[in-house]
């Protein structure tokens, strides 16, 4: 809760149940353990995003985004802290940019043709409503996954792929 920027080790161990001595045996400190984490974490992601089905199967894409939902539910704390993305440590500026980069080339490939606008703009946006609307679920709980992952086909299926709801 307080965010990256404000996070000491001593907030790190104590969420965690473990010992100073265990955290430094195995990360040099906070920004070492981001490193791990969102590596893990983006790996996933660039996964699951280059798992996106192609052509008009709704019944996939309802699938697809049921597993982008969970991997949110798994990572989302990482993904939360990509969204700060003024690190002190220049490497996980870089990281940070890497896999915003590699996502939005996946993006790009997974929309292709079918992007209704400007292929970048599409991919930014699409990305943007991935990220979003599973933390209002899990964050807040506006609404269910299941309603989050129907609205979300609909709105995929006409507003990016240029499809039928």
């Amino acid at each position: 809760k307080l965010g990256y920027h404000e996070t000491r080790v001593d907030d790190v161990v104590a969420a965690a149940g473990a010992s100073h001595g265990s955290f430094y045996r195995y990360f040099e400190g906070k920004d070492d353990l981001f490193r791990v984490l969102a590596t893990e974490a983006a790996e996933k992601l660039i996964g699951c995003i280059d798992a996106f089905p192609g052509g008009d199967d709704a019944a996939a894409l309802h699938d697809w985004l049921d597993t982008w939902f969970g991997l949110y539910a798994e990572h989302g704390g990482i993904i939360g802290l990509w969204r700060e993305t003024q690190f002190p440590d220049p490497a996980l500026e870089a990281l940070t940019k890497r896999v915003a980069d590699v996502a939005l080339a996946r993006l790009l490939d997974a929309l292709g043709e079918r992007a209704v606008g400007d292929p970048l703009v599409d991919a930014m946006a699409f990305l943007g409503l991935v990220e979003t609307v599973p933390h209002h679920v899990h964050a807040f709980g506006y609404f269910t996954q299941a309603e989050a992952v129907d609205a979300l086909v609909a709105i995929i299926r006409r507003g990016f792929l240029g499809l039928p709801a």
